[in-house]
């Protein structure tokens, strides 16, 4: 954005698409924001709008913040969004340290909905919400991510010309291809996601398969 010769509009609205799900500052959604904010400045002006709520609640929880004020703001504006982009956690159950979503689950009193995501066939999640390989597996009773966003909603803002970008690397802690959530990805009837950037290895993973 900094060297690009494209005309950019004047200013640019950034959105949290979850809350902050982790005491470590630096896994905070949120902290992306700090790119935009540092020198040498952008030549355009950048606003945020942030999601004022608690990361991991119970799903009754969820549809109550959703009305509460402060927070009530940023779902008003989920309208005005052009383009969402995303990573996403595989690897589920693997139990190394792979999925940060499936440690949250298994490392609290969460067994019922765990069994119900393993009995859903979870392959991982995208945007904090965990996906089966039959699509999103929506969570409506037990706790889950606070998201700007539900999984089944893409979908239609897609249909509406809106971009979803799904950002896919190899993991972090172990080096592997998340090939299990990728097909699960692009072999959905009713796509998630407008535009995929994804490591070579995985693409060829997928390929191969």
């Amino acid at each position: 954005m900094r060297e690009t010769v494209v005309p950019l509009p004047e200013t640019l609205y950034f959105h949290s698409m979850v809350a902050r799900l982790d005491e470590d500052p630096t896994l905070d959604p949120n902290s992306f924001v700090r790119y935009f904010t540092s020198n040498p400045p952008l030549p355009t002006r950048t606003r945020f709008v942030g999601l004022m709520a608690p990361g991991f609640v119970s799903a009754e929880t969820v549809e109550k913040l959703r009305h509460t004020e402060g927070i009530r703001e940023a779902f008003d504006r989920v309208k005005e969004l052009d383009v969402i982009v995303t990573s996403a956690g595989g690897h589920w159950g693997h139990g190394r340290g792979c999925s940060r979503l499936y440690e949250l689950y298994s490392g609290g009193n969460h067994t019922e909905t765990l069994q119900y995501l393993e009995a859903n066939n979870c392959v991982g999640n995208l945007m904090w919400c965990p996906l089966g390989r039959g699509g999103p597996i929506r969570i409506k009773k037990g706790t889950r991510a606070m998201t700007l966003v539900e999984l089944e909603a893409l979908p239609g803002l897609i249909k509406a010309g809106k971009s979803v970008t799904l950002v896919l690397g190899l993991c972090a802690t172990c080096g592997q291809p998340k090939t299990d959530l990728l097909k699960a990805v692009l072999n959905l009837p009713k796509h998630l996601i407008s535009d995929l950037v994804v490591d070579s290895i995985s693409a060829r993973t997928v390929v191969k398969n």
